[in-house]
Protein backbone atom coordinates (compact mmCIF):
# COMPACT_ATOMS: atom_id res chain seq x y z
CA UNK A 1 0.00 0.00 0.00
CA UNK A 2 1.69 3.64 -0.71
CA UNK A 3 1.12 6.38 1.05
CA UNK A 4 0.71 8.40 -2.18
CA UNK A 5 -2.82 6.15 -3.12
CA UNK A 6 -4.19 7.22 0.35
CA UNK A 7 -3.12 11.21 0.00
CA UNK A 8 -0.92 10.69 2.87
CA UNK A 9 2.83 12.16 3.39
CA UNK A 10 5.19 10.83 5.64
CA UNK A 11 6.60 13.30 8.28
CA UNK A 12 10.38 14.31 8.78
CA UNK A 13 12.11 14.23 12.08
CA UNK A 14 11.36 17.74 12.50
CA UNK A 15 7.67 17.83 11.62
CA UNK A 16 7.22 14.65 13.87
CA UNK A 17 9.09 17.08 17.61
CA UNK A 18 6.33 19.87 16.69
CA UNK A 19 2.88 17.14 16.81
CA UNK A 20 1.27 18.80 20.16
CA UNK A 21 -0.86 16.29 22.27
CA UNK A 22 -2.61 13.67 19.83
CA UNK A 23 -6.31 12.53 20.27
CA UNK A 24 -5.08 10.47 24.01
CA UNK A 25 -4.90 13.71 25.98
CA UNK A 26 -9.00 14.17 24.31
CA UNK A 27 -9.35 10.58 25.65
CA UNK A 28 -8.23 11.23 29.06
CA UNK A 29 -10.39 15.32 29.32
CA UNK A 30 -13.30 12.93 27.76
CA UNK A 31 -13.06 10.27 30.82
CA UNK A 32 -12.51 12.89 33.04
CA UNK A 33 -15.80 14.96 31.70
CA UNK A 34 -17.83 11.96 31.58
CA UNK A 35 -16.99 11.14 34.90
CA UNK A 36 -18.31 14.28 36.05
CA UNK A 37 -21.40 14.18 34.43
CA UNK A 38 -22.30 10.42 35.84
CA UNK A 39 -21.35 11.15 39.22
CA UNK A 40 -23.69 14.77 38.81
CA UNK A 41 -26.28 12.38 37.82
CA UNK A 42 -26.22 9.94 40.31
CA UNK A 43 -26.19 12.52 42.67
CA UNK A 44 -29.41 14.15 41.15
CA UNK A 45 -31.43 10.85 41.22
CA UNK A 46 -30.72 10.29 44.92
CA UNK A 47 -31.65 14.35 45.20
CA UNK A 48 -34.92 13.50 43.52
CA UNK A 49 -35.58 10.05 44.89
CA UNK A 50 -35.08 11.73 48.79
CA UNK A 51 -37.62 14.28 47.75
CA UNK A 52 -40.07 11.85 46.67
CA UNK A 53 -39.72 9.46 49.84
CA UNK A 54 -39.92 12.72 52.24
CA UNK A 55 -43.21 13.81 49.98
CA UNK A 56 -44.78 10.00 50.18
CA UNK A 57 -43.61 9.97 53.70
CA UNK A 58 -45.23 13.78 54.68
CA UNK A 59 -48.89 13.25 54.17
CA UNK A 60 -49.22 9.79 55.99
Amino acid sequence: MKLENLNLVELDAREMNEVEGGFIPLIIFGYYLSAKVVAAGCFGAMALGTAAGIAVFSKQ
